[in-house]
């Protein structure tokens, strides 16, 4: 069985959070680019389907606790998440009910 590619997206925001979280202090333009980055990772996980009921579960968990660690300081960055996530529960919740 192939492992679900929900996996590495995951790996990837976590390793871009991690770069910008170390970043700080750093020049603005620079944190910048690094926070941008972030961004994209957690939009293109949003955005994707996981294939399996371990990649969903993963992901809802990853989204989860992402939500609640950005909540208090991130309220202004809803369009690019809006539109990524849209119906990201929906479609972990196909993923989950066509595997029960």
């Amino acid at each position: 069985m192939t492992a679900d590619p929900v996996f590495a997206l995951i790996e990837r925001h976590r390793q871009a959070e991690a770069t910008a979280h170390a970043a700080e202090p750093c020049a603005k333009e620079l944190m910048n680019q690094f926070v941008d980055e972030a961004r994209r990772a957690y939009a293109a996980l949003l955005a994707f389907t996981p294939t399996t009921a371990a990649g969903a579960t993963a992901a809802l968990v990853h989204v989860v606790q992402h939500e609640n660690e950005l909540a208090p300081w991130a309220d202004n960055w809803g369009e690019i998440f809006t539109a990524a996530g849209h119906d990201f529960i929906f479609r972990i919740a196909a993923v989950l009910r066509k595997e029960a």
